[in-house]
């Protein structure tokens, strides 16, 4: 279960949620699991956040930052995620299928096993990343 309190937090948006994460000095937000489909996160400083399992589908995360983010299983179908930092995210068997990640940042992002089905990935920096996809054994 998500900690509620962080997930009500961050629904305010940015604007609220940077100040109170700076000021409480939350080191790993835990949100896996939580349904933040639609949420509006753009500039949203969650980086080492635990975000297993969550439900980002259509969930604006332009320029957040995501940098160590454990996003393993994770719903990002359909998000926004252009510009965003992703350095070092744990990204594998999660769903980006049509999501945008244009100018994002995935250094050293692990996405084994992610679905990049019709993923916009223009000018993605994917240096370092993990891209493999295991092959069924017959």
């Amino acid at each position: 279960m998500p900690n509620q309190t962080h997930v009500n937090i961050l629904r305010e948006g940015y604007k609220v949620w940077n100040p109170w994460r700076e000021k409480n000095r939350i080191t790993n937000p835990d949100f896996h699991n939580a349904n933040l489909q639609k949420f509006y996160l753009r500039k949203a400083n969650l980086s080492n956040a635990d975000l297993r399992n969550a439900n980002l589908e259509q969930a604006n995360l332009r320029k957040a930052d995501l940098c160590y983010a454990n996003l393993e299983g994770a719903n990002l179908r359909r998000a926004r995620l252009s510009s965003a930092l992703l350095k070092g995210a744990l990204l594998n068997d999660a769903t980006l299928r049509d999501s945008c990640l244009d100018k994002a940042d995935l250094r050293g992002a692990s996405l084994f096993q992610a679905d990049l089905t019709k993923a916009l990935l223009i000018e993605t920096q994917l240096t370092d990343a993990t891209l493999k996809r295991s092959l069924p054994v017959h």
